[in-house]
């Protein structure tokens, strides 16, 4: 054992042993994550471990001064507009799990649910309707025109592509679906466009099922259940009141689809009690965090009927 007065100086060669005392932290240049750098190191461009910050170094042998200073810059830029806006997304997430929690405990308390009540989250559709415009019932009528041609070329029978007897929502006998959906107002609707994502297979079971009719027939057909006024931004045949077009009209996907909300309701083994909470966005913005995204309804479903609870205007995520 050495002396406590003998000398500690490391072997050349061999690690220190008390720590790192011969480095110090410095910044990622293009990420600001932290570097451990050697003493006295004069590289103006600390890096860290990251496949891509190395990248962007790499091009430093390849242009001039002047070029790479001004490439890093952009790079650094990019990276940390990205890494606020992945944090700021964390914090919306956070913010909102804890205000559907207190909305939930609130549904819960004015309703008098059981604490095992089913908890759900479900997006909006438009609120405003216009009258639909020349233009898109011109490209929905050429939309329809098209498949036709195609569907009048199939042979018939072709098999539908969506699981059991075509209602969105679970077996008929329960009413809760329908009022899920109906608490949501067609948040999922509004990629349909001008084509209501109908297809010739679609149409040929139309077909199939009317065999009197010409593809002509059939295309009349669908532009007579055309709405008057459409939900703004979504599906030609999104109105108020839901969709303007049968269910045995409809594309396989508007009848098989089911939101995250409505799959836990359909897993659920026995519901009797379903306390939801809806958002401002439509289900394909609801995780965009530059748009608004506030609490806008809220309810208790049964079977029997849907209680709401009032929701004040100024109650938004992160307030």
């Amino acid at each position: 054992m050495l002396p406590v007065h003998a000398s500690r100086t490391t072997p050349a060669g061999a690690m220190p042993l008390f720590g790192t005392p011969h480095r110090r932290v410095l910044r990622c240049v293009v990420c600001d994550a932290s570097v451990l750098a050697a003493a006295g190191a004069a590289d103006p461009y600390p890096v860290c471990h990251a496949i891509a910050c190395r990248m962007v170094i790499s091009r430093r042998d390849e242009i001039t001064d002047v070029a790479f200073r001004y490439f890093l810059q952009r790079q650094a830029g990019q990276k940390r507009a990205l890494a606020a806006l992945s944090a700021a997304a964390s914090a919306r997430i956070a913010s909102e799990a804890n205000e559907n929690a207190r909305m939930w405990s609130a549904l819960a308390t004015v309703a008098g649910a059981p604490s095992a009540s089913l908890q759900l989250l479900v997006p909006s559709g438009p609120a405003r309707s216009r009258p639909l415009a020349s233009v898109r019932r011109a490209r929905y009528r050429a939309h329809l025109e098209a498949i036709a041609q195609h569907a009048a070329a199939l042979a018939p029978g072709v098999p539908a592509s969506d699981a059991g007897d075509g209602v969105a929502g679970g077996a008929a006998s329960s009413s809760l679906p329908g009022r899920l959906c109906g608490m949501c107002g067609g948040g999922c609707c509004t990629r349909g466009e001008n084509h209501a994502y109908l297809s010739p297979p679609t149409l040929r079971r139309f077909m199939d099922a009317q065999p009197q009719l010409s593809p002509a027939d059939v295309v009349a057909a669908y532009v007579e259940r055309m709405p008057a006024a459409a939900r703004w931004g979504s599906c030609i045949n999104h109105t108020r009141t839901g969709c303007s077009l049968p269910r045995a009209m409809r594309s396989d996907i508007c009848n098989s689809f089911a939101c995250d909300a409505l799959q836990q309701l359909q897993a659920a083994p026995v519901v009797q009690v379903v306390l939801v909470v809806r958002r401002a966005q439509q289900l394909w913005l609801r995780d965009r965090p530059d748009l608004d995204n506030a609490v806008t309804g809220a309810a208790v479903l049964r079977e029997t009927g849907l209680r709401r609870l009032s929701v004040k205007p100024a109650v938004r995520a992160g307030d």
